[in-house]
């Protein structure tokens, strides 16, 4: 029959191939007539390629082994903490330190970030302006009488001296700031352009969603603009500068700076910058921009320093009103005039208090010594970035997790209804009881420790915020405070870890010569274990 006749010879095809010559070996077999020549070409050509097959492999066998020679002298640390505690600030303490190359190279990405930290705190300062003046208008102050009758010469020496002090104040007596805002409106301005220019994404975007962040850099290009626009009375500081991770090489690459770094001894000086660098072609658009907005603050520092000097601006100051609408603001202020300078390069200082949040994840690597390497790891600290954390975990050597203590009367961005202590407390929590990080050693920061002594200076109760503080407003006493609650998230989790050490330092970090004491101390710590 046909069907058994096909199914024979099907079962005679499998047969042959099974006990015949494998299809590959007869494919690279040698032709039956190959000639004595060929042959010889054909043999020096099998083993050249052989030869480079061993060469390669030889290649990454050393690879693999130059690599884990250098993974068992590195040591993983992460930087860990709600936005603003001040990773960034103590990753650039470390550049600073382990890496001066790279912090000379990078200067001149800070000016352009100096110069919008500064706009920032002209925002700053003239809405506490405008809101002290409507507050003045609406609650005038009582004139006292003298034992005559007289009212007492008090007000107005004080609006006298106000006035000589300040040549807008007798423009707003009664609330009427819209001069001092029109004469500041050219450099505001500047806020949307130079946000643009760093590719600024919206604070209040959901940066775990990758489109959403995408569509925010559109967003914070008019988010400036608009806040110009809005009536009197509804503005608010221009909201906090977020960049992308690895913002600075992106800058430096459309400016094609080529950055003269100064001798290893000149180096070491504390806040001394390096020669200006020279522009090449590339490089005139963008200088000559820089040089327009210098010119422009020189223009408008009369204004600013006549706001600054306001006596009810002098008073707000004491109680750190204005940096808690821009943070550094009094800092960058006091500088404007050297800011502003034609000649203007960033220092130490103002690199270390310019303030840049980052999204994303900044790993850098550090040289300490010729047997260890540091792999930094700085997470993003907001809501939405927390998710991405455990990633990181595995291999960690040490976490160092920042804590803002001066953040005790501040609320977070994200849940305006939670305490930043109380977020920092919880996340820290997280931290000292994930079963990842069991053997992973911590150093906490209590950070910030300078705003928190201004601020107990200038009147500001802990018992308002935290009810169960019953002592006084003491700045040693404070501070022993926040650390025994953090030492309390520690005990109540001491059995899941009963050997893990835990450093504590009190820290400012913008302090490079307290922050590279205690980053000293943290590398002998982390070697001896």
């Amino acid at each position: 029959m046909p069907g058994k006749t096909v199914a024979k010879s099907a079962v005679a095809t499998v047969s042959g191939a099974a006990g015949g010559e494998d299809p590959l070996s007869r494919a690279l077999r040698p032709p039956a007539d190959e000639s004595i020549a060929a042959r010889s070409e054909r043999q020096r050509k099998e083993a050249s390629a052989k030869k480079r097959s061993e060469e390669i492999d030889k290649a990454l066998k050393e690879e693999a082994i130059r690599n884990k020679r250098d993974r068992a002298g590195e040591q993983k640390m992460l930087l860990l903490g709600q936005a603003g505690a001040g990773k960034t600030t103590v990753l650039k303490q470390m550049r600073l330190l382990y890496d001066q190359s790279a912090h000379q190279r990078e200067r001149r990405s800070w000016r352009v970030v100096v110069y919008l930290n500064l706009i920032l705190a002209v925002r700053a300062v003239l809405e506490v302006f405008e809101e002290s003046h409507e507050a003045r208008a609406l609650n005038p102050p009582s004139v006292s009488r003298g034992p005559g009758g007289n009212a007492s010469a008090q007000s107005s020496t004080e609006s006298l001296n106000s006035s000589a002090i300040n040549p807008l104040a007798h423009r707003n007596n009664h609330g009427d700031t819209s001069l001092a805002r029109l004469r500041l409106a050219p450099l505001l301005s500047l806020e949307a352009e130079l946000r643009a220019r760093l590719g600024a994404v919206d604070e209040y975007a959901d940066l775990s969603d990758p489109k959403v962040a995408g569509a925010a850099l559109l967003a914070a290009r008019s988010q400036a603009r608009a806040e110009a626009a809005r009536p009197q009375g509804k503005r608010r500081a221009g909201p906090t500068l977020l960049l992308r991770a690895g913002w600075q090489d992106r800058l430096l690459g459309r400016a094609n700076a080529s950055l003269n770094e100064p001798p290893a001894d000149a180096a070491d000086e504390e806040n001394v910058p390096p020669p200006l660098p020279d522009l090449d072609s590339g490089d005139v658009q963008v200088g000559l921009q820089e040089h327009e907005i210098g010119r422009l603050l020189l223009a408008s520092m009369e204004d600013v320093m006549s706001i600054w000097q306001d006596p009810r601006i002098r008073k707000l100051r004491r109680r750190q009103k204005i940096d808690e609408r821009a943070d550094g603001a009094s800092y960058f202020l006091e500088q404007m005039p050297r800011i502003a300078a034609a000649d203007f390069f960033p220092t130490d200082d103002d690199i270390m208090r310019a303030r840049v949040r980052t999204v994303g994840i900044t790993e850098d690597r550090f040289t300490v010594d010729r047997h260890t390497t540091y792999r930094i790891c700085d997470v993003g600290g907001s809501r939405s970035q927390r998710v991405f954390w455990a990633s990181f975990f595995e291999d960690a050597r040490a976490i160092i997790f920042l804590a803002p203590v001066s953040a005790f009367d501040q609320k977070l961005i994200e849940e305006p209804r939670m305490n930043r202590i109380d977020d920092s407390l919880e996340l820290f929590a997280s931290i000292v009881s994930n079963p990842l990080l069991l053997k992973v050693s911590l150093i906490l920061f209590l950070n910030k420790i300078d705003v928190l002594e201004r601020k107990l200076a200038a009147g500001i109760q802990v018992s308002r915020y935290f009810p169960e503080y019953d002592g006084p407003d003491d700045f040693e006493q404070v501070w022993r405070f926040f650390r025994t609650k953090f030492r309390e998230v520690l005990a109540s989790h001491r059995s899941l870890a009963r050997d893990r050490p835990c450093y504590i330092h009190t820290t400012c970090a913008t302090s490079t010569k307290q922050i590279k004491a205690i980053l000293v101390s943290v590398q002998d710590t982390i070697l001896r274990e």
